[in-house]
C-alpha cells in the first residue's frame, strides 16, 4: 500500500513538472541555450528541499515524515561599484529519473533560468515560497520538492543555506533541526 502511495505521489509530481516545464517554455523562461554570461566566475550550488503543509509527503521525497524548509541567504558584500550580476538556476530532481519527462537542456531534469542584479552591500532570500512560486505548483495539489538551486556570478557573494526540519507536536508544526551551511564558491568557465 505505501510504495502505491510512493508511485502515485512521484507520478504526481512528475506530471506537475512538465506542465510547469511547458509553461516555462511559454513564458521563455526555460532555457534551451548557454544562458551565462562570459563575465560570470563563480559557481555556487546549493541543495534545497521544501515540504510545508503535509508531514506525509515528505515520504515522496525519500525522506522520514516531517516538514522541511530552506531558506537561501545571498549577500554582496563589495563596498565598491560592483554590483553582482548573477543567473540563478533552479533544477528539479525527478523521482527515478523517469524516462517519460521530455529533455530540456543537457539533461533531463527541468530547471528555468532568472537573471538577477545584486547591488553593493545588498541581499536576497530564496526560500521555499519562492521556489514553489517559480514552479508554478498549484496549491495544494503538490506541496514538496527537491532540487538544487544554482547560482552563478561575476564577484564572490556571501551565501549562506538554512535547513529546519520539524515534526508535529500536540497537532502544532514544531522545530526540531536547524542547520546552517555557508556555501563555497566553486570557479567557474563557461
Amino acid at each position: 500500500m505505501e510504495v502505491l502511495r510512493t508511485r502515485k505521489l512521484h507520478a504526481i509530481l512528475a506530471a506537475v513538472v512538465v506542465i510547469s516545464v511547458a509553461s516555462f517554455t511559454l513564458l521563455g523562461v526555460v532555457a534551451l541555450s548557454n544562458p551565462l554570461p562570459a563575465s560570470h566566475k563563480f559557481v555556487y550550488s546549493i541543495k534545497f528541499i521544501c515540504n510545508a503543509l503535509n508531514p506525509y509527503d515528505a515520504q515522496g521525497l525519500g525522506l522520514a515524515p516531517g516538514f522541511y524548509y530552506t531558506d537561501i541567504n545571498v549577500h554582496n558584500p563589495s563596498f565598491a561599484k560592483h554590483n553582482a550580476t548573477i543567473t540563478q538556476k533552479l533544477v528539479v530532481a525527478l523521482p527515478d529519473a523517469s524516462p517519460s519527462i521530455p529533455y530540456v537542456g543537457a539533461s533531463p531534469n527541468p530547471y528555468l533560468v532568472i537573471p538577477v542584479t545584486l547591488g553593493t552591500d545588498a541581499a536576497m532570500r530564496l526560500d521555499c515560497t519562492y521556489i514553489m512560486s517559480l514552479l508554478q505548483v498549484p496549491q495544494p495539489s503538490l506541496t514538496y520538492a527537491k532540487g538544487f538551486v544554482i547560482l552563478y556570478t561575476n564577484i564572490k557573494l556571501d551565501v549562506v543555506a538554512e535547513y529546519t526540519a520539524g515534526a508535529l507536536v500536540a497537532g502544532l508544526p514544531s522545530v526540531v533541526s536547524l542547520d546552517t551551511q555557508y556555501i563555497q564558491p566553486q570557479s567557474f568557465t563557461p
